[in-house]
């Protein structure tokens, strides 16, 4: 599973001078709601967020996101 690395992205946000996440999601596009749902690790990121923070910011993946071993599913071998 990819999580958000919520200290990384608050040390950029601050960078940038964004001082809240609902004025981030409207600079990458992304409803309010859902930003704040991934941040606070209730939802995994999906491709609109992931996308617009690293083309907003400029920066490779692994400077917003980390990926952990989560339960395998259950799929027929």
């Amino acid at each position: 599973m990819i999580r958000l690395n919520t200290r990384s992205l608050d040390a950029f946000m601050s960078m940038y001078g964004i001082k809240n996440i609902n004025k981030l999601a409207d600079l990458i596009g992304v409803s309010p709601s859902m930003l704040h749902r991934v941040y606070n690790g209730q939802r995994a990121p999906g491709a609109k967020v992931i996308s617009g923070l690293l083309i907003f910011f400029q920066e490779p993946f692994d400077a917003f996101f980390t990926e952990e071993d989560g339960e395998q599913s259950a799929k027929s071998e």
